[in-house]
């Protein structure tokens, strides 16, 4: 073991020695983007490999098949992969970031991919894209503390890792790009740019060699937007935004519920069961889905009734909205009691699905209702996948570049534009939290990012204060006068012989006592007090500045498992901030 250090000693001070910052930088987001567009890959093929095997049973067994998956990936999470498995999404990679020094365990590096994979391997209805976000970003984390990178260069490997993930799985790298800048970085600069645009199309390349162009969607030709079609697209981005709203509050809603449920296997069985009824009816919303949406795409909208009790009895468009209404409002409810019953997989693929029945279910709508006009179902489906994932994960410019790039054509530009924009803005004004920081704080996503990482990024034990002169505390007044004279702080701190912190004196305690020569021998007992409140060593900067607030304090004591360390002061955090944010918008 000793070896190994020297070896990895020497390797770290090697590349210090020969490779500049920068061009490290690159390098590892080459690394990273190659390495999380292998995951990609591992992942469609664990999900292939486990559905080939489980599709063979007979088709009324298909009912107990989600149920197992779930009940075998919350035994995996319970027993196996206890570390990582409160770490359900994009909401705990931005905790990462923001308050734990962008790091990231280990274990989340390989564990998702298995847990995720065998959720929708199994039927689960949920989507792999944050499995593949959380997987890139551990992978990003690791690697650079492996390097011993600073904080801020870790939190641009996480974003490297997470742009080439959505790269990789949508051949999208300019997507990937966007969603690194517009939910996981705080802010925008050409520094962070370039390495993100470098992982993430090492990550599409990696996953177009290895998956041959099998990719999520195969679009049939888009047509060209008609100015006619303006007002059909307003109403359409008002109504994502409300389905948006729909998604988020169900979401709140039956992650409370099936919390209540404390004992894990209950709630797996019984999420696991509710699943299953829902798949019978519908086995179009068996695994990711789609496949449903390239069969419309496809024109092929028939085969969705495959299964289904509605097999040869829809026959008329009135009946088929009926039916497509009905799989706006149930596919929400089968990805949200596959992931919150247990299964592992996350609400991306299930808004974009959601979306695309919603499109196609309103350019029905309108067809019948103005027949002379000439509209796509094609053009509908995408930008109705674009306005309900702007609206559910607060992520407008993301929307519009990955429909964009899967589609391979810019000619719905403005309404992808349009309809994502009002999506956007219909979902924020009636819930400001995007669904993956559900149960953070009432936070948006600038909010959380731009008040809680530059402040998280600093550490107490960076910024505490020791120049204090402490005394013992069975001292008296007069032992402490020396000490008050060569010191140049009002604060003097009270230890006890195994260093604790016993208390506090100020100077204005002993201002009107200190020439008083009866008082000389007053215990330093009876003169100091408790302080307003003690600061962890290891407490995040939050909690902190929330310590500061409550009791109005400039200066409170900081201790180590009850160890006197010293004193923070609230204006060096105040000048320390200043310089983290400074630095948090360009990272060099």
């Amino acid at each position: 073991m000793k070896l190994l250090d020297e070896w990895y000693i020497k390797m770290i001070r090697w590349r210090r020695n020969h490779i500049d910052r920068q061009t490290f930088i690159i390098l590892l987001a080459i690394g990273v983007g190659l390495l999380a567009g292998l995951a990609a890959v591992l992942l469609k093929t664990l999900i292939t490999t486990v559905a080939d095997y489980v599709t063979i049973f007979p088709r009324y067994l298909l009912f107990l098949i989600p149920l197992v998956g779930i009940i075998l990936v919350s035994a995996l999470k319970q027993y196996f992969f206890k570390e990582g498995s409160e770490y359900t999404g994009i909401g705990n990679l931005l905790q990462s970031i923001s308050k734990h020094s962008a790091y990231i365990h280990p274990s989340l590096m390989y564990s998702r991919l298995i847990t995720a994979g065998l959720t929708m391997g199994f039927g689960g209805s949920a989507g792999i894209e944050s499995t593949i976000v959380v997987t890139g970003s551990s992978l990003g984390s690791n690697v650079s503390r492996f390097f011993r990178m600073q904080n801020k260069y870790r939190t641009l490997m996480i974003a490297c890792g997470a742009a080439a993930g959505i790269a990789a799985l949508f051949n999208a790298p300019i997507a990937g790009v966007i969603f690194a800048l517009e939910v996981v970085l705080p802010a925008f600069s050409t520094t962070l740019f370039i390495p993100i645009l470098i992982a993430s199309a090492s990550g599409a390349l990696f996953a177009h060699v290895f998956l041959e162009g099998e990719f999520i969607f195969n679009v049939a030709e888009v047509a060209d937007f008609q100015l006619v079609e303006l007002p059909f697209i307003i109403v359409l981005g008002l109504t994502c935004g409300l389905v948006s709203l729909y998604f988020t509050y169900l979401s709140f809603s039956m992650g409370s519920w099936l919390n209540k449920i404390k004992f894990w296997l209950w709630r797996a069985i019984i999420g696991g069961v509710l699943l299953g009824l829902v798949l019978s009816v519908l086995p179009l919303f068996y695994g990711e889905g789609y496949l449903s949406i390239n069969q419309m795409l496809n024109g092929e909208t028939k085969s969705l009734l495959l299964g289904t009790p509605w097999d040869t009895s829809i026959d008329n468009s009135w009946k088929w909205m009926l039916f497509f209404a009905g799989l706006v409002i149930l596919k929400p409810i089968a990805s949200n009691l596959t992931i919150l019953s247990g299964g592992d997989g996350g609400n991306f693929a299930p808004s974009f699905i959601t979306g695309g029945y919603l499109g196609y279910l309103f350019y029905l709508l309108a067809s019948n209702l103005f027949p002379e006009i000439t509209l796509s179902p094609v053009n509908y489906i995408l930008i109705g996948m674009a306005g309900v994932l702007s609206g559910v994960m607060h992520a407008p410019l993301m929307a519009i570049f990955i429909i964009a790039e899967v589609s391979g054509s810019y000619a719905l530009f403005i309404p992808l534009m349009i309809i994502s924009a009002l999506s956007y803005f219909i979902k924020y004004h009636y819930e400001k939290v995007p669904i993956f920081l559900a149960g953070r704080g009432q936070y948006s996503l600038a909010q959380f990012h731009h008040e809680s990482l530059p402040l998280n990024q600093m550490r107490v034990s960076e910024l505490v204060e020791t120049e204090f002169e402490h005394i013992p505390v069975e001292s008296t007044l007069k032992e402490l006068l020396p000490k008050i004279a060569k010191s140049k702080r009002n604060i003097f701190p009270v230890l006890t012989k195994e260093q604790e912190l016993a208390g506090i004196v100020l100077l204005d305690d002993i201002r009107g006592i200190m020439f008083d020569n009866a008082k000389q021998e007053t215990p330093i007992i009876d003169i100091m007090h408790n302080p307003p409140a003690m600061i962890e060593y290891t407490e995040n900067m939050s909690d902190v500045m929330r310590k500061f607030d409550e009791t109005e304090a400039w200066n409170l004591p900081v201790s180590d498992q009850g160890i006197y360390k010293g004193f923070l002061s609230k204006s060096r955090i105040f000048n320390a901030y200043r310089r983290e944010l400074s630095e948090s918008r360009l990272l060099e």
